[in-house]
């Protein structure tokens, strides 16, 4: 239950208070012995520690629930608490780590017929070759997530496959492909009721909107490319 209140007051963008319900859960969980509510709340801490900035307790509390993920021998665990260190290591510019992280994540995903977990791997995919400055495999990798989110009417993957392929078309300099996508994803942000990606998803567009008002001078650079997949 503590997990649950936890995952609601973040979508809802309240972290501190999400932060208390994550940490009761796990205090519960782990004195109960019961292993699957200690690796949610493990895996829901990372993702809270992460959001404020704390990355060092984000990536401790993901490696502890993957630890008790493989030994638990839950492989469905094991693909999400990946794509959330994956997450960790790009917020840490540990470029490499996180595309292996995520990539492994998207494997699974594939290996278990996670549709769900697929399009969200894709989605992570196309974040984390954003901030590595690849920009083209970002567009690519958004683009299937967004398909693969559609081919399954999963209505939160398409929000943040979105708000992913946005952010890529704009560092290409496709300001008004990005606007159009920014828009969009703010409406799919409201649909879902998750105010965190809302708030992301707003900054973006007003930094799109910014650049459309500025002349072009030069073209954009568009970042390195790795092998998309």
């Amino acid at each position: 239950a503590q997990v649950r209140l936890a995952t609601a007051c973040f979508r809802l963008g309240r972290l501190d208070e999400a932060l208390v319900h994550a940490q009761q859960a796990l205090s519960g969980a782990h004195s109960a012995g019961d292993l699957q509510t200690e690796v949610g709340a493990r895996l829901r801490l990372g993702t809270l520690h992460a959001c404020l900035g704390q990355l060092k307790a984000a990536r401790e509390q993901c490696e502890a629930a993957l630890t008790l993920a493989r030994q638990a021998a839950d492989r469905l665990a094991e693909e999400r608490i990946l794509g959330n260190l994956a997450a960790v290591y790009a917020e840490q510019q540990h470029y490499r780590q996180a595309l292996e992280n995520g990539r492994r994540a998207l494997q699974l995903a594939r290996e278990l017929g996670d549709r769900v977990g697929e399009a969200h791997a894709l989605c992570n995919v196309s974040r984390i070759c954003q901030l590595a400055g690849s920009y083209q495999d970002a567009a690519a990798f958004g683009q299937k997530a967004q398909a693969a989110a559609a081919s399954i009417g999963d209505r939160s993957a398409q929000a943040n496959a979105t708000a992913a392929l946005a952010a890529a078309c704009m560092q290409l300099g496709r300001y008004s492909e990005a606007r159009g996508h920014f828009l969009e994803a703010i409406a799919r942000a409201k649909d879902i009721g998750d105010r965190s990606l809302e708030v992301t998803v707003e900054s973006g567009l007003h930094e799109v909107t910014q650049r459309l008002r500025v002349p072009q001078g030069s073209a954009p650079i568009p970042g390195r490319s790795s092998p998309a997949g």
